[in-house]
């Protein structure tokens, strides 16, 4: 997961033998990164053409954590509640200060 979140640069055994791929920060579960030029050999071009070694990712969720990591995700998912909303909730904030802005035109309006 911190990986993801993160980034990271891993080994990775490819055809040729490991090479290292960078992942980038906030990279989603089931992205698909391309390594170019690290695939195989291309069947009608030049023997130094070569394809492209795509690499999905696979997020793995660690079934036991230690009391501390346990916290620190506690922690992050806090934090992550107070300044992240739900999509619903900002629509509904919108709408909310449309509603009410469109009111105050309209009383000024309504006084002049």
């Amino acid at each position: 997961i911190s990986q993801a979140v993160l980034g990271a640069t891993v080994d990775l055994l490819s055809l040729d033998g490991m090479v290292e791929l960078k992942i980038p920060a906030g990279s989603q579960p089931a992205s698909r990164l391309v390594m170019r030029n690290k695939g195989a050999q291309r069947v009608n071009g030049p023997a130094s053409s070569r394809g492209n070694l795509y690499v999905h990712l696979k997020l793995e969720v660690p079934r036991n954590i230690t009391d501390r990591q346990r916290e620190l995700m506690e922690e992050f998912a806090q934090e992550e509640g107070e300044t992240k909303k739900t999509w619903t909730q900002t629509m509904v904030d919108s709408l909310k200060s449309f509603i009410s802005t469109s009111g105050d035109s309209k009383k000024k309006e309504a006084a002049a």
